[in-house]
């Protein structure tokens, strides 16, 4: 699948176009997945580096793919697009490990903070 051999991250979420194509700038490969279970399986085929989850899946919410993830692979970073407010986003969030919180259609200046969230936790270098 990942002939270049470039990092991969997995993108759960509706619209992932401009992301995607943030992190390809910043080197990285993007696939895309329509709902929680695969992007599960890409996880399990890939050992991406990063998995975006949306807010609201087709079969689970952006927060419940975070806490399945850990069960699949723990060691690949996430960050879940949510419309909460940073308290309750924090709250509902405790324990899952998360990279980052992200807006509701994040872009380029996403990419860059994810980026450099992965390359913080060691996952990529600079």
């Amino acid at each position: 699948m990942n002939t270049d051999n470039k990092p991969v991250c997995v993108l759960a979420m509706k619209n992932p176009d401009e992301l995607a194509a943030g992190l390809a700038q910043k080197g990285l490969l993007a696939i895309t997945a329509a709902t929680g279970e695969e992007a599960l399986e890409r996880v399990r085929e890939v050992a991406p580096v990063l998995l975006v989850c949306g807010q609201n899946l087709p079969d689970m919410t952006g927060l419940e793919l975070a806490g399945r993830l850990v069960w699949v692979n723990a060691l690949v970073g996430c960050a879940v697009v949510s419309d909460l407010s940073d308290e309750d986003f924090h709250e509902a969030s405790e324990g899952l490990g998360l990279l980052a919180k992200l807006p509701p259609n994040p872009g380029q200046n996403e990419a860059q903070v994810l980026f450099d969230a992965l390359v913080a936790v060691g996952a990529l270098t600079a």
